[in-house]
């Protein structure tokens, strides 16, 4: 039913991955994802015909999560 997205850190680095109309639905509090400064962090989306389907490995607490929406 959609598309599957992988996202990996290749380099101990924060990184980040913007998607327009938000993670959680709002475009002003959850349109970017930032990656923990770890090599293998991951960050899992699913994209469907309506927009974000699920976003797995991703918190709005970065302490319980690879990357932190925000």
């Amino acid at each position: 039913m959609g598309l599957k997205m992988r996202f990996v850190n290749g380099t101990a680095q924060a990184h980040t991955v913007t998607y327009g109309p938000g993670f959680d639905g709002d475009t002003t509090t959850s349109d970017v994802a930032t990656s923990n400064s770890k090599v293998g962090a991951v960050l899992d989306l699913v994209i469907g015909y309506t927009g974000l389907i699920g976003a797995v490995n991703a918190s709005v607490n970065a302490t319980t999560a690879q990357w932190t929406l925000g």
